[in-house]
C-alpha cells in the first residue's frame, strides 16, 4: 500500500512521464564541465566566432553588451583631496597600453572591453600577472589539456587536470595549464599557480569551474535566421534572373538554345525573341500560347515575422530587447521600460568586471609602491580607496528626469551622490568642484550665468507663458462676463 501511494505521488510530475510527444531529456545529472568537455568547448567556441564573424545581428548584439557592461571610469575617494589628484593622475598613467597591457597594445578600456567579449564568446578568460605590473590576456580555448607535442608533457599527470584546470579537494582552482596553438591542436603546456591569474567566466552552478557562453542556448536561432537571409535572398535572385515564363502548346523551344536542328531536321528556333535590354516589348503570340512574368511576395509576410520573432528570442540570450535592434517596434514608454529591466540585467555582469578592477587596482598599487612608482608616505592600501563606476546612459528625456530627480531628492527618497553616480556615471563632489570653477572664471571674464535649477525653471516657466500669451476670443459661455 505504501508503494503503491508512493508511485501515485511521482506521477503528478508531468515532466517525468513519457508520451513520445517531445524529445526526452538524459538521465544523467553531470557537472557542466563533463557536460562540455575540451573537444566540445572547442566546437561551441568555434560556432560562436563563426556566428560573430559573418552574422551582423550577432556582431551588433555583442558589440551593444559590451556598451552597457565594459564601461567604466576610476574615481579616488580618500579624504585627502590632494592626494586624489595623484592617484587619479597615477591611474590615467598606469591604464595606458604600455604599462598596463604585457604586449603594449591596449590600454585599460579597450583591454576591458575585449576581455568581456572574450567571456561572452568563448565563456571565460583568464588574465596573467607579470612582474612589471602587466597582465597578458589568456584566450579561454588556450587553457586546456595539450592534444599535440607529446614529448614535452613529461612531469605532467594530465589526469589532475579538466579543461585545463586543477583544483583541491574543496574545488579551490589550483593550477592553470595554458598552452600554445598549432595548426588547430593544443601544444607545449606551461603549468601555473592560480593565484597568478584572474579568471573572468560566466556561470550557473556550483559544481563548475570552466564558463560557457551565454550565446550558447542562442547559436541554433542566429544560425537559422542567418541562413534563412541567405536562402530568402538567394530565391528573390532566381526570380529576377527568370523573370519571364513561356507556356508553348508548339514542339519548338524558345530561342537558339542548342543551336542545332529538332526531329524533323529543322533550324531549332522559335519565332519568339526577347530582349528586355531594349525597353518595353510587345509579343504577338502564336494561337495557344501564353506569357507571364513570375514573382511573388518574397520574402512573405509569415517568412518576415518569424525572423523577427526568432531574432527577439536570440537576443534574450543576452537580455537584449529587441527595441535595441529595431527603434521603431515600440514607443517612448515600450522602449524606456525595456532599457530599465535591461540596465537591471547587467547590473550583475558590471559586478564581475569591477571586481576583478578592484583586485586589479589593489595589486597595480602595490607593485607601484614596490618599484617607487607611487609615493603615499605611510598609507597602506586599504587606506587608498577608490571607486569603479560604470558609465552612465544618456538621459532620454532631461527636462522630466532632472525634475523628477529633483523632486526625489528634495522629497527624501534619493540623494545627489548616487543620482550623478548611477544617471551619469560622475562624481557629485567633482561636479561641484568644477561647476565653481566655471563660474569664478566667467566671473572673471566679466560674463553673467547662472547654473541653479531655480533659475532654469524660472527660464522654462518665462518661455511657456510667452508661447501661451494670446488674445482669449470672447464665446457665449463668457461674453456677458
Amino acid at each position: 500500500m505504501a508503494m503503491a501511494k508512493r508511485n501515485v505521488i511521482q506521477s503528478q510530475y508531468d515532466a517525468l512521464e513519457t508520451r513520445g510527444r517531445r524529445r526526452q531529456p538524459t538521465k544523467k545529472t553531470s557537472s557542466e564541465d563533463v557536460i562540455l568537455p575540451q573537444r566540445k568547448r572547442e566546437q561551441l567556441t568555434s560556432n560562436t566566432r563563426d556566428l560573430r564573424r559573418n552574422f551582423e545581428m550577432v556582431a551588433w548584439a555583442i558589440r551593444r553588451h559590451l556598451d552597457y557592461v565594459a564601461s567604466f571610469r576610476w574615481q579616488a575617494t580618500t579624504d585627502d583631496q590632494d592626494l586624489n589628484k595623484e592617484l587619479e593622475a597615477w591611474m590615467k598613467r598606469a591604464t595606458k597600453p604600455a604599462m598596463f597591457d604585457a604586449a603594449g597594445r591596449h590600454g585599460l578600456d579597450r583591454f576591458i572591453r575585449i576581455m568581456e567579449a572574450e567571456r561572452t564568446v568563448n565563456g571565460d578568460v583568464f588574465c596573467l600577472k607579470q612582474n612589471d605590473g602587466t597582465i597578458m590576456a589568456i584566450e579561454g580555448d588556450r587553457v586546456g589539456t595539450p592534444t599535440g607535442g607529446g614529448a614535452r608533457l613529461k612531469g605532467i599527470d594530465l589526469t589532475e587536470f579538466h579543461n585545463g584546470i586543477k583544483t583541491d579537494r574543496r574545488g579551490k582552482l589550483s593550477r592553470v595549464m595554458v598552452c600554445e596553438r598549432d595548426s588547430g591542436s593544443l601544444t607545449n603546456p606551461r603549468v601555473l599557480p592560480a593565484d597568478f591569474f584572474w579568471h573572468l567566466f560566466y556561470i550557473d552552478r556550483f559544481d563548475q569551474y570552466r564558463g560557457v557562453s551565454p550565446l550558447a542556448c542562442a547559436l541554433n536561432r542566429f544560425r537559422d535566421t542567418y541562413e534563412g537571409m541567405e536562402y530568402a535572398l538567394a530565391r528573390a535572385k532566381v526570380e529576377q534572373l527568370f523573370a519571364l515564363i513561356l507556356t508553348r502548346s508548339g514542339d519548338v523551344s524558345m530561342g537558339d538554345i542548342s543551336g542545332g536542328v529538332d526531329g524533323d531536321g529543322n533550324e531549332d528556333r522559335s519565332s519568339y525573341e526577347i530582349d528586355f535590354g531594349q525597353g518595353p516589348q510587345m509579343l504577338d503570340m502564336d494561337p495557344g500560347d501564353d506569357a507571364k512574368f513570375l514573382s511573388s511576395d518574397n520574402p512573405g509576410k509569415n517568412f518576415k515575422d518569424y525572423q523577427q520573432f526568432a531574432s527577439m528570442v536570440a537576443l534574450k540570450a543576452l537580455d537584449i530587447p529587441y527595441s535595441f535592434f529595431d527603434e521603431s517596434f515600440t514607443n517612448f514608454y515600450g522602449s524606456r521600460g525595456s532599457l530599465m529591466q535591461y540596465l537591471k540585467s547587467v547590473d550583475a555582469k558590471r559586478a564581475d568586471l569591477a571586481e576583478f578592477l578592484y583586485s586589479w587596482t589593489g595589486w597595480r598599487m602595490s607593485v607601484a609602491i614596490r618599484d617607487g612608482e607611487l609615493r603615499v608616505g605611510n598609507r597602506r592600501i586599504p587606506e587608498l580607496v577608490g571607486e569603479w563606476r560604470p558609465v552612465g546612459v544618456p538621459w532620454w528625456d532631461p527636462s522630466k528626469e532632472i525634475d523628477g530627480h529633483l523632486k526625489s531628492i528634495a522629497a527624501g527618497l534619493d540623494n545627489p551622490q548616487r543620482i550623478a553616480k548611477e544617471a551619469t556615471g560622475t562624481d557629485y563632489f567633482e561636479n561641484l568642484e568644477l561647476r565653481k570653477q566655471a563660474e569664478d572664471y566667467a566671473e572673471q571674464l566679466g560674463v553673467e550665468v547662472s547654473f541653479t535649477a531655480s533659475n532654469q525653471q524660472a527660464m522654462r516657466a518665462g518661455d511657456t507663458e510667452g508661447e501661451g500669451d494670446t488674445e482669449e476670443t470672447p464665446t457665449e459661455d463668457n461674453a456677458d462676463e
